[in-house]
């Protein structure tokens, strides 16, 4: 019996020991405790495209928006009554609404324009209409020979210290020389541009146009994040009151962009004597929003250009430039670069790259705070887009 119980207390010693010596092994080590304490509260990482995969929707973006648009276009040309041509006086009335300049039309020319615009008209007698912008000239201002000769003569024309554009109406040539001077003397006027007759779209391919391809868009840089998107969202915190000061927190980054951009560019416009105007790109969107496809044009607005230039500009630019600022002002610059192509003066190009570069850098911003998660960048730059829309339609003086 008592050699039993030796037994057994020696196997009992024998199996404590051989615990002992696997917990040794598994467990007493400080490094490992430590180690398995800070992976149980690190908080998962976003999605991040591959390099390969940052270089393809980067490359798939451009392929999509020129290339497949171009042909899109293409499409459209042989529709009826998706084309139509404008008459350079009516080009001369829209400059004018936004540019301090002065320029001519034939009175039939400008009689037979369905929207004659917010300019000055001038009938000198004769063939032409004089237009100038309003508030260029005081009331009493006299237009006789030797005024128009001064606004017409060789070199600049500097009214109140402001340059004033000579504009030549391209579509209207026939007598233009002897009317400005009304005695047909060798006199030969001086203009800083010119805008011809221009054979374009309408507002509503326009429209179509750019729903087709955000759609493209959309489509094609959605099936190719699938993944990215779906750890961006599992990481989101998705309660109301956190979105809702994310959305609160990226528009203030997005006005502070704005209230900076408004600065530069006021500086830029005194420093090349340029008054800072709507952009180019605005200016499309404010007519296709007054179409009767106006929807259309909101849905690309509020929907396609956040989804496609938020997974483009921030995520796979950010992606592959492994510097998140240098990352920052890479993404700023081209976002702005593509958002400026129709810019037709040197300062209005760079007044708008500053505009659409703060806004870049401002979203941006928003990208880097809220660690890298692509819902931010895509919901402000959606929030942000649809005031302006809200903006344009309710308070249209303000635009």
């Amino acid at each position: 019996m008592n050699e039993q119980n030796k037994n057994t207390n020696l196997n009992n010693n024998t199996n404590n020991k051989s615990v002992l010596g696997e917990n040794e092994k598994k467990e007493y080590t400080f490094d490992d405790l430590f180690e398995n304490k800070t992976a149980s509260v690190e908080a998962p990482s976003v999605g991040e495209y591959s390099t390969g995969r940052s270089w393809l929707i980067i490359g798939l973006y451009f392929i999509i928006f020129v290339f497949f648009a171009t042909l899109v276009q293409i499409v459209l040309i042989t529709i009826p009554g998706m084309t139509e041509e404008y008459n350079s006086t009516e080009g001369i009335v829209r400059y004018l609404e936004k540019n301090k300049g002065v320029s001519y039309a034939s009175i039939n020319d400008y009689d037979l324009l369905e929207d004659k615009g917010n300019i000055q008209v001038l009938d000198r007698g004769g063939y032409y209409y004089l237009l100038f912008s309003n508030d260029i000239f005081s009331e009493d201002q006299v237009f006789d020979e030797a005024f128009i000769r001064e606004i017409f003569k060789e070199g600049k024309f500097v009214l109140d210290e402001i340059e004033i554009e000579r504009i030549e109406n391209g579509g209207d040539k026939e007598k233009i020389k002897e009317w400005l001077v009304f005695d047909g003397e060798d006199f030969e006027p001086t203009f800083d541009l010119k805008i011809d007759d221009f054979f374009g779209f309408t507002k509503e391919a326009g429209i179509i146009s750019n729903f087709i391809v955000y759609v493209a868009g959309i489509i094609v840089l959605v099936v190719l994040s699938v993944q990215v998107l779906k750890t961006d969202f599992k990481v989101l915190n998705k309660k109301f009151l956190p979105i809702l000061s994310m959305l609160g927190m990226g528009y203030l980054f997005m006005i502070g962009g704005n209230i900076v951009s408004g600065f530069l560019s006021e500086i830029l416009s005194n420093l090349l004597d340029y008054q800072a105007d709507t952009s180019v790109n605005q200016e499309m969107i404010n007519q296709m929003l007054t179409s009767n496809l106006a929807p259309l044009m909101i849905f690309t607005i509020l929907v396609g250009a956040p989804i496609v230039e938020e997974l483009v500009f921030r995520k796979a630019f950010f992606s592959l430039i492994k510097n998140q600022w240098v990352a920052l002002v890479v993404s700023s610059l081209v976002f702005s670069l593509i958002h400026i192509v129709g810019e037709t003066t040197f300062a209005g190009f760079i007044i708008n790259l500053i505009v659409y570069g703060a806004s870049g850098a401002a979203l941006g911003f928003v990208y880097i705070y809220y660690k890298r998660n692509i819902y931010a960048p895509i919901f402000v730059h959606a929030l942000s887009n649809l005031i302006s829309v809200l903006v344009f339609y309710l308070f249209p003086n303000l635009v």
